[in-house]
């Protein structure tokens, strides 16, 4: 992420950091304030922010073009070539939810992906997308104790089952009646 934002820094030509914040206040984002591009503690300063921000940014992103893609592949090969040597490497997503085999304890079917975060004064956190039918969630939770490993996964698991079970129709169809 850091080498990224340089990257959009020098073509753009200002501080990418900068750029982040004036689209948090954009969206409307008024309890945000980023100091790192990956999220992680730079200078000794860490990105703040709330639920409902971080929900306005979900909303915003789930619309950008390839961020559904990204957010949920479950792994990517990267090929490189150095020289006359080719080296492979693999990226690995660490949402949980939307790897059948990466991490299929916590594999969750209706997941569509999602961006988690870690590190010890956030705790674990998790924005997780899913949809089942016609009905697309998305639940966000901040906070979770690091000693309690991938607990934001299985309660992610259990709000969006809840929310889909409670909110959605459910009905029963007999094959052998005539349906209008």
């Amino acid at each position: 992420a850091d080498v990224l934002a340089e990257y959009v820094s020098a073509i753009v030509g200002k501080d990418f950091i900068e750029m982040m914040n004036e689209k948090a206040l954009e969206l409307g984002m008024e309890n945000t304030t980023f100091y790192s591009a990956s999220g992680l503690s730079k200078d000794g300063m860490n990105n703040i922010s709330t639920e409902q921000d971080l929900y306005k940014l979900a909303k915003y992103a789930y619309d950008l073009p390839y961020f559904r893609q990204i957010i949920g592949t479950e792994f990517y090969v990267v090929t490189g070539s150095k020289d006359e040597s080719v080296d492979t490497n693999t990226v690995q997503n660490t949402n949980y939810m939307m790897g059948e085999y990466n991490g299929a304890e916590y594999y969750y079917i209706y997941s569509l992906g999602g961006k988690t975060g870690n590190t010890s004064g956030a705790g674990r956190c998790l924005i997780s997308y899913a949809q089942k039918g016609d009905l697309e969630l998305v639940a966000i939770t901040l906070g979770v104790p690091n000693e309690h490993s991938n607990y934001h996964l299985t309660d992610h698991k259990k709000l969006l089952e809840y929310v889909f079970d409670t909110y959605t129709e459910n009905i029963t169809v007999d094959l052998g009646t005539e349906y209008r």
